[in-house]
């Protein structure tokens, strides 16, 4: 981009500017007061800036969102090499950034930086969120030091070679945020997501000793149609295994069904994860549940697609005092398959089974069985498609070839059929797939 209509008046040399700078630009409008000094071992930054209209799709830094535009007024005094060995404090004010017609407004963005040695300090005050970093650490390997942590319980899941080049670990750090009000930030970046004011993080990392402690907490999450209440989550690490720990007093799912005293615990090592779910609730009519899992991650060849083993253990969900059995069972999944063996839920007389294997080879098929299951059981699944099932089905479905050329039978019978509170009665459905037509007949 061009800028055009740019005034200066002071003094410039090859390393530094003192003085004005006004911009009126038809995308831009900027007035500047105040120094630039690189002449000096460490770089220094003294200024003062108002920036009333910033047109950012205009100036090619929003390429999608036409009405994306900034306006600010920036205090600047710091010094310092790169943002390692920054000292001082940048204040930002009257800040006005929109995008898709949305606005984001705050009065006031200050973030201070303190060098102690080789100890950092860094604080951020905001009208949304503070935040405050103090440690050893090298900005432009923080991330890295975080893959090699991952990789260190996930090795099989290591697609690039650099992933696992050696680094020094000399990251060392306190990360303390507060989200003060959050459900304007994330409504204006993250709308599927609402995360209720005053929620907290804590995450201390030692790259030298492979440890990372974090916690989180917030009294409400909401994601798309989920909703947990006063969540937090816990995880710590060694050496050899990697603890997570999550709980919240409800887990809505779907809007619909709520679990209370949700719990979640995992442990991870050198490619293996043990799950277990439960959950409690404490009413009149009996809601519990307890899920255990395993995943196992291998790799047929270094930096190759990883495949996933998960084993199902024998489990027990109690809906409505009426206690279902989850059988041991086995799914695997990779990139171009995935197939069940022994997978079955089942209540008395009511059974769900799912046998087989769906890939590119169309010789592989899945296999769906049906015996005196009640529908209203799914409603859970279907509530956000605005479908509400009743009735008893029984019989076979299968699918194979779903990659290509899909096929798709049914034998299935239904007694008592109701949908959305409509009453269909006794249904028989008989379905293939028509490949020429691309679609399903049913009879």
């Amino acid at each position: 981009y061009d800028y055009q209509n740019i005034q200066l008046d002071g003094q410039l040399t090859e390393k530094t500017y003192d003085g004005y700078i006004n911009i009126s630009d038809p995308n831009i409008e900027v007035d500047f007061k105040g120094g630039i000094d690189f002449s000096k071992e460490i770089p220094s930054f003294n200024f003062e800036a108002n920036v009333p209209y910033t047109n950012l799709y205009g100036l090619n830094i929003d390429k999608k969102d036409s009405t994306a535009n900034l306006s600010f007024d920036v205090t600047a005094n710091f010094e310092g090499i790169d943002i390692d060995h920054a000292v001082g404090e940048i204040r930002f004010a009257n800040t006005k950034l929109r995008k898709l017609n949305t606005d984001l407004e705050f009065d006031t963005l200050k973030l201070t930086s303190v060098q102690n040695s080789d100890t950092q300090h860094v604080e951020l005050k905001s009208d949304y969120i503070d935040a405050f970093l103090v440690g050893k650490y090298t900005s432009s390997t923080i991330l890295p030091s975080l893959k090699n942590l991952y990789y260190n319980y996930f090795p099989n899941l290591v697609n690039d070679p650099n992933d696992t080049s050696h680094l020094e670990k000399n990251n060392q750090f306190v990360l303390n945020i507060d989200f003060k009000e959050t459900h304007t930030l994330s409504r204006f970046f993250l709308p599927s997501v609402y995360l209720a004011n005053n929620a907290s993080l804590e995450l201390n990392y030692n790259a030298n000793l492979n440890k990372l402690h974090l916690v989180a907490s917030t009294s409400q999450l909401n994601y798309k149609d989920h909703t947990f209440i006063n969540l937090k989550t816990s995880t710590f690490s060694n050496d050899s295994i990697f603890t997570s720990l999550t709980r919240c007093s409800s887990f809505l799912l779907n809007n619909y069904f709520e679990l209370e005293n949700f719990k979640t615990t995992s442990l991870t090592n050198r490619n293996n994860v043990d799950l277990k779910i439960d959950w409690n609730n404490n009413d009149t009519v009996e809601y519990e549940g307890k899920i255990l899992a395993s995943t196992f991650i291998k790799q047929k060849e270094p930096f190759g697609d990883p495949s996933f083993i998960f084993t199902i253990l024998p489990s027990q969900i109690i809906v409505s005092d009426s206690l279902w059995q989850i059988n041991k069972s086995l799914v695997k999944l990779d990139s171009t398959s995935l197939s069940f063996k022994s997978f079955k839920i089942n209540h008395g007389n009511q059974n769900f089974v799912i046998n087989g294997k769906v890939s590119e080879n169309p010789d592989d098929t899945l296999f769906l069985e049906f015996e005196n299951l009640n529908l209203s059981h799914i409603n859970v699944l279907t509530k956000g498609k605005k479908l509400k099932f009743g009735g008893v089905i029984n019989g076979k479905a299968n699918f194979s070839s779903i990659f290509n050329n899909p096929l798709f039978y049914s034998d299935l019978r239904i007694n008592n059929l109701v949908l959305n509170d409509e009453e269909l009665g006794f249904t028989q459905i008989y379905s293939r797939w028509i490949e020429q037509s691309e679609a399903i007949q049913l009879e």
